[in-house]
């Protein structure tokens, strides 16, 4: 699966505390998913696309959590 974006969920970031801004606009880089979808074409691979939700564990989320992830898609 190729990772298109993120949703961060564990309530805090890495970049925190730094003085500027970071831009996440193409956290992922559109050029190297573009690159991958073509390798995955020559080679016949089905190649799924998605976002990545990253929550903070390590239990496992609630009933009510996965079902919020699910309508997120």
């Amino acid at each position: 699966m190729m990772i298109t974006d993120q949703i961060n969920l564990t309530g805090t970031t890495p970049l925190l505390g730094e003085p500027e801004f970071v831009d996440l606009n193409e956290a992922y880089s559109p050029d190297l998913r573009k690159r991958f979808a073509e390798a995955a074409r020559k080679i016949d691979m089905v190649l799924h696309e998605g976002i990545y939700a990253g929550v903070l564990g390590p239990q496992y989320e609630t009933p009510a959590e996965v079902r919020m992830l699910q309508k997120l898609g």
